[in-house]
């Protein structure tokens, strides 16, 4: 499976985002017996490709991201073999998520899996779930490990909101300064097809570096029928310019809050999933410093 990245209207983006050269998952899906919500998993196939968007592109894993689903309670987490990078899990995610979004159409259950991220450099990494009961923990087959859960709940726990509304606000605890307003439109979409555009706009944040400005990407789903467009506002008078640290950080608030309807201060699912077109502004100590949206 291929994806191509496309790029319309943009004055400021020179390089678009390209897979490995003969990227491919290699996944093996457990029995009925050991089957995850469909909610969580969705939900940390992205939180966790964004985290991993955030370290240098080329830079050897030196720590070990790990998410626990919020309702079984086992761990989502990359393993890390001699030459992995982050932007190679990045895209090994997007090629899982991808992949799951077809073989288990939403909302049915995924089964616990083992995926290997592979190219034509031979094996680039994998990604597994690790059972809770499990006495082989993540952190014995990895070294050090970052949980990303109880990272939220630490970061998270002074979100303020009025999510569940067709338009409102909430400020992301994760950087208090950072308010997403947002607004829902009619227009339903794919599941999939919006799973797939989100994991592949992290593409974007692996690639580029975090404090970099000029922000302006379009990404798209594997059929093209969901795209997600994030730009920044000019205005020399401002102090603080849309960064791409900025931009993911803002999507993830985006994708937990407003599409899957995931609270992380609770580290439950308070409200019902949106799968529906969405566009809001990211405002930064009450100044307008960027835009974004989801539709077709």
């Amino acid at each position: 499976m291929a994806l191509t990245h496309w790029l319309v209207g943009s004055t400021s983006l020179r390089y678009v985002p390209s897979p490995p050269p003969g990227l491919r998952v290699d996944a093996i899906f457990g029995p009925q017996a050991q089957e995850h919500d469909a909610r969580e998993m969705w939900l940390g196939l992205v939180v966790l490709s964004a985290e991993m968007a955030q370290f240098d592109k080329d830079g050897r894993m030196d720590r070990i991201p790990v998410f626990s689903l919020p309702l079984s309670q086992d761990r989502l987490s990359p393993v890390r073999r001699e030459h992995t990078t982050w932007y190679m899990l990045v895209w090994g995610l997007w090629a899982l998520g991808s992949q799951i979004s077809l073989k288990y159409v939403w909302p049915h259950q995924v089964p616990i899996f083992v995926a290997e991220i592979k190219g034509n450099a031979g094996a680039l990494g994998a990604i597994i779930i690790k059972d809770s009961k499990s006495t082989d923990t993540v952190a014995q087959l990895n070294g050090s490990t970052t949980d990303l859960g109880a990272t939220s709940r630490r970061r998270d726990s002074a979100i303020l909101s009025t999510v569940g509304a067709d338009q409102g606000s909430f400020v992301w605890g994760a950087n208090p300064n950072l308010v997403i307003r947002y607004r829902f439109f009619p227009e339903r979409l794919s599941p999939a097809s919006t799973l797939q555009a989100f994991l592949s706009a992290q593409t974007y944040f692996s690639w580029y570096r975090q404090d970099m400005q000029l922000v302006d990407m379009q990404a798209f789903s594997v059929d093209r029928r969901v795209q997600i467009r994030v730009h920044d506002v000019k205005s020399g008078s401002r102090r603080q310019e849309l960064t791409w640290s900025i931009a993911r950080i803002g999507m993830t608030a985006v994708w937990c809050q407003l599409v899957m309807g995931y609270n992380t201060s609770t580290k439950s699912f308070t409200e019902r999933q949106r799968f529906q077109s969405v566009s809001w502004t990211y405002l930064y100590k009450s100044g307008e410093i960027g835009h974004g949206s989801l539709g077709w």
